[in-house]
């Protein structure tokens, strides 16, 4: 189960919150992330990221409790997102929730996927980036008919 929740949805809402284009959200949110913004701009950008976590926590609940209603979990998760937001979701994850995931993120082992660890699987000629949500189920298919 996964929910559409990563790096564009944030540039989006600090372009959004900010009055900016999305190239400079984008670019706002790298600097933050890197800690080279003024404090100004970091303080806004933490203000936004507060909001946006709220949403992002509530994606996550419903997950869970779509993926398991009682709540028998298991206790690794597995974070694809790009190398330079993937911090922002571990530390989503590991905030303190008062709400139904309380007793998972106690326990959980959190494994972030990126295009680091999937580039022995994929040979990229092209040069653009890849999606790292791609290359799993490519790789998953690839391993599921070798096995027919």
């Amino acid at each position: 189960e996964s929910f559409p929740f990563g790096k564009n949805t944030i540039v989006r809402q600090i372009a959004k919150s900010s009055k900016v284009s999305m190239e400079i959200a984008e670019s706002q949110l790298s600097m933050y992330m890197s800690r080279k913004t003024e404090d100004s701009v970091s303080e806004m950008t933490e203000k936004i990221l507060v909001d946006l976590e709220r949403e992002w926590a509530i994606y996550f609940e419903d997950t869970l409790l779509a993926i398991s209603p009682e709540m028998i979990l298991p206790k690794k998760i597995f974070i694809v997102s790009n190398n330079d937001t993937s911090s922002l979701f571990v530390t989503f994850l590991g905030l303190s929730k008062t709400d139904a995931t309380l007793s998972f993120r106690k326990n959980l082992e959190v494994v972030q996927i990126s295009d680091l660890q999937l580039s022995s699987l994929y040979k990229n000629t092209l040069k653009t980036g890849v999606n790292e949500s791609l290359i799993m189920l490519a790789t998953f298919y690839n391993k599921l008919f070798q096995n027919q």
